[in-house]
Parts: C-alpha cells; structure tokens; sequence
C-alpha cells in the first residue's frame, strides 16, 4: 500500500498487526492483532466499511485495503456472552470481554462500566455510545471510531495509538498507563486527570492540552514540548526535564517531586503551591515566576535565577519559610 499504509503485516488474510494509515489518516488505526475468521466477505460489507474508513486519496490503495480485509465478516456477532448487540442496547456493566465485535453497531449503546477486555471491537461504530469506565484494556479498536463515544475514565492501559491525531479530542479520566502516544498530536485535547504513568509521549504535540490533575510519572517526553500544556494539579514525579522550555508554563499545585529540571527554562511559570521535593533546578531560569507557597524543601536551587520571581509563601530547600516576596 506504499505510503498509504504503516506497520502493516498481512499472512494469508489472517493477521493485522500494529495500525493501518490511509491516504494519511492516522486516525485509522488497531489497537492490537486482530484474530479474523473465515468466509468471503461481502461486496456490500466492503462498501462499507471503505465509507467507514473515508476517502482515499488512491484508488489503488483502496483496493489494496480492501483485498486486506477480503475474508473478513463484518458485523456478523448479534450476541455475545448471553448479551445481545445491537444499536441503543443497555449494556452498563456487561462482561463482554473477548467477544468478537467487529464491525458491531453499537450507535446510542450504553456500555458504561463494560468489560471490554481483549474484545475484538475492530470498525465497531460507536457513535452516541456512553464507554465511561468501561475496560478496554488489550482490545481491538480503530481510535478514530472512539471520537464518537464518551470515553471519560474508560481504560486503555498499554494500548498503542502511536501517530493518532487526537487534536481537540476530550478523554478526561482516562486510563492510558503504558500506551504508546508517540508522535500524537494532543493539541486542545483534554486529557485532564488522565493516567499516563509509563506511557511513550515521545514527540507528542501537546499545543493548548489540558492535563491538570494528570499523571505523567515515568513517561518518556523526549522532545516532546510542554510550554503550552495546562499542568495544574498534574503529578510529573522523577522525570527529565532538563533543558525544557516551560516558559511561561500552567505548573499550579503540579508535583514535581524529584523532577530534574536543572537548566529548564521556566521563566514567567506559575508554580504556585507546586511540590517540588528534592527536585534537581541546578541553573535552571525562574526568573519571574510565580513561586507563591512553592515547595523546595531538598531541591538543589545551585546557580538558579530567581530574579524578579514571587517566593511569598515558598518553602526554601532547608526548610525555611519564605515571609515576602523576595524571600531572605
């Protein structure tokens, strides 16, 4: 499919492995393999689901997708686990884990709370459908399909969704530990409260996201950019953040407990009661930062520039307490 599909390997109809991009629509894309049956399937089945996967730039890559999918039902399942599945169905709390759903319309469905677990879900339409708290964990589902669901607090720990575009996106609450987000765009999304323990957010765009209340301890940020990111209450634990650029940075209440950001730019920051336990700012910028009730106690503050900065209320890195503004 040249450069209309990636990371695709394909053994006598079989197996689909990582993701699938056409005509540049990263947002096509498996979470996981995808265990196919047999039985031709239908001209009508393809037509929809190409409409499903949206328009191609090249006729030849359609059919080379198309002859990919050749011996694959589609929407075939209509029970699972003594459940049945159709569109609006109250599914709150169900155990349909490891049922093949591929291709099932799950339009207005409620499957809040659902154990989703290791379920192929492959070009399921979840339009209107409520996923909150539902567990995904181990998968199969294309991530543009997920945009028309409410996914609040739904789990997708260890999932890939590497190169997805989710720009503008809403997944507050989510549990996305372990995933690979590498080269996502993020930009607008709301990732609020999110757990991203672990997770690979290399070279993610992260443009105007809201990650307050987040947790990003153990996460790989390698030339990702947090400047723009909103990090209010957000847990960022021992992370490498050396040599960032967080000027001007939403850090509120943020724990950055055992961070290194020596030599970070966080100039004009607003790290009001932020936690920064024995953190490495060694050279690190704060000039004119916000430091009102910040913690330093243990911090190495080495050759840091304070100039101009609010340290009324800050802890200093021996314990002592900061009265005014300027501290000593």
């Amino acid at each position: 499919m040249g450069r209309y599909s990636r990371h695709l390997a394909h053994t006598d109809h079989n197996t689909f492995r990582r993701w699938v991009s056409v005509s540049g629509d990263d947002d096509f894309q498996i979470m996981r393999p995808i265990r196919p049956d047999s039985n031709a399937a239908s001209a009508s089945t393809r037509r929809s689901l190409l409409h499903r996967v949206g328009t191609v730039a090249a006729a030849g890559a359609l059919t080379s997708l198309a002859g990919c999918l050749e011996g694959r039902p589609i929407g075939s399942e209509t029970s699972c686990n003594g459940h049945t599945i159709e569109p609006g169905v109250d599914l709150a709390g169900a155990d349909l884990s490891g049922c093949d759903l591929s291709g099932a319309d799950l339009t207005d469905a409620d499957l809040s709370g659902a154990d989703l677990s290791e379920t192929d879900l492959f070009l399921a339409d979840f339009e209107g459908a409520d996923l909150t708290e539902a567990n995904l964990e181990g998968a199969a589902v294309v991530a543009s399909t997920l945009f028309d669901a409410d996914v609040q607090g739904a789990t997708f720990s260890g999932a890939s969704f590497a190169g997805v575009d989710f720009s503008g996106e809403s997944f507050p609450d989510v549990d996305l530990s372990g995933a690979d987000l590498s080269d996502t765009d993020v930009s607008n999304a709301d990732l609020s409260g999110a757990d991203l323990t672990d997770a690979d957010l290399t070279n993610v765009t992260f443009d105007g996201t809201d990650l307050s209340g987040a947790t990003l301890a153990g996460t790989d940020l390698t030339e990702a950019d947090l400047s723009s990111a909103t990090l209010t209450g957000a847990t960022v634990g021992s992370l490498d953040l050396s040599d960032e650029d967080l000027a001007g940075a939403d850090l509120v209440e943020t724990d950055l407990t055992e961070a290194d950001l020596s030599s970070a730019d966080l100039s004009g920051a607003d790290l009001t009661d932020a936690i920064l336990h024995d953190a490495d700012l060694a050279a690190a910028d704060l000039s004119d930062a916000t430091l009102r009730g910040t913690d330093f106690e243990g911090a190495d503050l080495r050759n840091v520039n304070l100039s101009g900065a609010d340290l009324t209320g800050a802890t200093w890195h021996d314990g002592r307490h900061c009265e005014t503004e300027g501290c000593f």
